[in-house]
This record gives structure tokens, sequence and C-alpha cells, in this order.
């Protein structure tokens, strides 16, 4: 079963945001399993109503044809693994010094500012700001709940793809074995151990372990380089309550846009005449596993009608041939989609088997 962790909602993003469901549902397709897409609606960051239909009607015209989840479905379970672990002999309280915004989004320890993903905050000069309130983070001191791993807590069972990421996974086992993971936060979060109000992302963390019981195979998390702490995180807490959980990690790189990325939001695309095929193979053929960033291939945006419509009925019409990843990582890269594009008017030349799950 290909997954993914659960996505925020979040319609106005450029293209590149799309690519994490666009490799679910494509990878499940090229080896014949299922593939689920998660995306959240717990926590502050949960979407409207209408958010949450748009974001739906998106998927659709990326033709995303997995099924679809939400982390709250799954709450109950999550919440019950969540408790497990906080009933352990593992936890703590930890006293630190950390940035703190008045709407309690933002609570990040000093220590790990510097190499932390700006993902909730940004640095103005000296100033931490919070990107949801957009005021400045006083340091405060805040008592935190956190898991300290087992020392025989490991990542071998895990496989990482590609994997030159290994040495970076096994870096950041090292730095979570010696950091710990916290539990809590200091706002409410509408999940509660005792007094302490938990962590949606640590209650998340435990997602592999529920679908464990809905996969018939390999679970294999699909992820982008951005939240590689988030799943590393997540599979070594699935790790120390299952000891003999197994699962895979496929991390794709960040999608760079040419220009600003507010010309690539979706809504504009579509507005210019691009159809979700199209913009399915603007993605994939950006592919390189061989790096973090990969440039987003727009140059196949101008690929002649004829040809587009060539390459899609060869690849429909192609037989079904289910190989393993690192075969279906190899099929959906640059090098592959260009050779099957440049080859449709002479199909006999290439394997358009290679290419399922493009469309």
């Amino acid at each position: 079963m290909f997954f993914s962790l659960p996505v925020s909602v979040k319609n106005s993003h450029p293209l590149g945001y799309w690519l994490t469901p666009i490799l679910v549902d494509s990878l499940s397709i090229q080896t014949c399993e299922k593939g689920v897409f998660c995306y959240g609606k717990l926590g502050l960051r949960a979407p409207s109503l209408e958010e949450e239909r748009a974001y739906l009607a998106n998927l659709d015209f990326l033709g995303i044809s997995c099924e679809r989840v939400t982390d709250e479905s799954f709450s109950n379970n999550l919440l019950a693994k969540a408790m497990q672990a906080c009933s352990s002999d593992r936890i703590s309280v930890l006293s630190q010094k950390c940035f703190l915004c008045p709407c309690g989004v933002l609570a990040i320890p000093i220590s790990v500012i510097e190499y932390a993903k700006q993902k909730t905050f940004k640095r103005t000069g000296e100033a931490v700001v919070c990107k949801v309130c957009g005021l400045e983070a006083k340091i405060t001191s805040v008592e935190t709940l956190v898991y300290a791993l087992k020392p025989e807590t490991t990542f071998k069972q895990i496989r990482v793809y590609p994997r030159w990421y290994q040495k970076e996974v096994n870096e950041l086992v090292s730095q979570i074995h010696k950091q710990r993971i916290p539990i809590s936060r200091v706002r409410s979060t509408g999940f509660h151990f005792g007094s302490w109000n938990i962590d949606v992302e640590f209650l998340w963390s435990f997602l592999p372990l529920v679908l464990t019981n809905q996969s018939n195979g390999q679970l294999r998390a699909v992820i982008t380089n951005q939240v590689l702490r988030q799943a590393v995180t997540a599979y070594l807490l699935c790790l120390e309550l299952v000891p003999e959980f197994v699962a895979d990690l496929i991390v794709s790189p960040l999608i760079i846009h040419p220009g600003k990325k507010e010309k690539w939001s979706l809504d504009r695309m579509r507005t210019l005449g691009y159809n979700g095929d199209l913009l399915r193979l603007l993605l994939l053929s950006s592919m390189g596993w061989n790096r973090k960033e990969a440039n987003l291939n727009d140059s196949v945006a101008t690929v002649e009608h004829r040809r587009f419509n060539l390459l899609k009925r060869v690849v429909l019409k192609a037989e079904q041939k289910p190989g393993s990843v690192q075969e279906a990582m190899r099929h959906l890269s640059q090098q592959n989609l260009i050779k099957g594009l440049s080859n449709v008017f002479n199909s006999e030349r290439f394997d358009y088997s290679t290419l399922k799950g493009l469309f």
C-alpha cells in the first residue's frame, strides 16, 4: 500500500504541492497496489467545508483515483495508539526555552530554530515571526511532555528510497534519539493526556500502524523531502509500539517553479486551458530521483495536441506489468517520460507499460 501522511489542505499552493497525491496514485497504479491519500482535518489547519469541497474537486481534476481519507476519520484509533505510547515509561517533562507566539501555533525550541524548516515561522532579522498570527514570538520557558526512544529502536527495518537518503535518515534518527519527541502543545488541540494537550502531529505519527490493518502487503509512505523528519519520527514511534513493524519510505524531490509561484496555482492553470492529464505529465516529467530539488519541466506544456492524445492512448492501452518500487520510480522519471513522449509516432520502439499511472 502506498500512502501519504496527512497533507494540509492548501488549494492556493503552486503546482508542485500536488505532486504527493499524484505520486501516491501513480505508484499504486504502476505496481498494482492499493493507494491511500490522506489529508488533514485535525488541528488549527482544519479546512472549512467549502475549502474541502474545492480540494476534492481539485483531486478529481488531477485524476486522483486512489482512495482518499482524512486523519479525522482515524482519530479514535490514532488517539488509542498515542495513549499507549503516553502510558509507557518513556515519557517525561522537559522544560526548555522556546520561541512562543501569542496564538500558540508557534512553539519551537531555540535549540532547533537554526535548522528547522520555516513552515510555521519566518525570520525577520533577529526576530522570529509566526506565519499564522503574524506576530513576533518571544523566548519563553515552556514545559513540554516528551517521549524518549528506546536505545534499541533503529531504522533498520525501514527501506528508504532513493537509497542515497539513508545517510540523512540515519542522522535524523540520531538527533531524535538525543532530542526526544514532543508530545504536547501549549495551546488546546482537542486531544488530551491528563492535563496535557496532545500535539496533533504526534497523534498522526501513528497513522502507519492504523493503516497496517487495511494493508494486504507492504506499507510504503510517499513524502516530499520537506517532511522527512516528521516521517522518520512517525516510523520510529510505530517501531516503539510494534518492534516487528516493517515499511518503506519513498522521498520525492521538491518542485522548483520558474518565475513567481503564484502563476502556477491550479486555478490559474485551469483558466489557461490546462487539463489534469497535462498537469500530471508536467509534474511527473519533472521527476529526478537523484536530487532534492527538481525544476518544473514546463517545456512539455507546449507539446502538440496530436502527440499528447496519442501518448495518452498508447499508455492506457499498454499491458499492465507490475514491478518493484525501484522500477516504478525509474519508470516515473523525466528520462523515461520524455523518451516515451518522443516515440509516440513509432510506439513499437518504446515499452509504454512503463508509463502506467501517468494518466
